[in-house]
Order: C-alpha cells, then structure tokens, then sequence
C-alpha cells in the first residue's frame, strides 16, 4: 500500500503486532523512563494509523474486517487498556472509541 507520497503504509497485522511489542515493552519499562516515552510515541503512531483504517472518509472493508481480527486474536486490546495512563490523551481517547463499538 502505497502513501500519498510514495511511502509504503504498514498492512493492518504490522501495526497490530508493533501495539503488541510496544504495549509489552511499555510495560516492561517504567512510566518515566527515556525508552518508555519512546515506546509512547510509537504507540502514539501505530494507534494513529489503526484509526485511519477504522474511521478512514473512504473505508476498505477487507483492511477494516483484517485489522478488528487480529486485534481481537493478539489479545492486544487488554494489555492495551491497562496502559492508558501511560499513553498521550489523543490514543487514549481514541481507546475509548475503540471500546465502546
């Protein structure tokens, strides 16, 4: 998939398996340390880009239909929530969106 300018978009299963990798890392790490703002800003990214997908002006059903897959099959979307606090408040309101469909 390619972007507006050339830049290759990760597919759906990337973007839920760096949530994964960056919710286990986040977890790992303390809430003030220098490498878990890393891994929030990352998260910050891969959670931007979910959105697009879900929430995107012209939807494509398939990236839509892959990605809620294999959020529920990961098991990312508890660890996810139980990471709120130390996450940027725009993916954790987006979270919240993401609960309540």
């Amino acid at each position: 998939m390619k972007g507006l300018f050339g830049k290759k978009q990760k597919t759906p299963q990337e973007i839920v398996k760096h949530v994964k990798e960056g919710v286990q890392s986040l977890e790992k790490e303390g809430v003030n340390s220098k490498s878990a703002a890393k891994y929030a800003e990352q998260l910050s990214q891969d959670i931007s880009a979910m959105k697009s997908i879900l929430y995107d002006s012209d939807p494509h059903l398939d990236s839509i239909t892959i990605l809620t897959t294999e959020i529920c099959s990961s098991g990312v979307l508890l660890p996810l929530v139980n990471n709120l606090p130390k996450l940027e408040f725009e993916v954790a309101h987006f979270q919240n969106q993401l609960t309540y469909l």
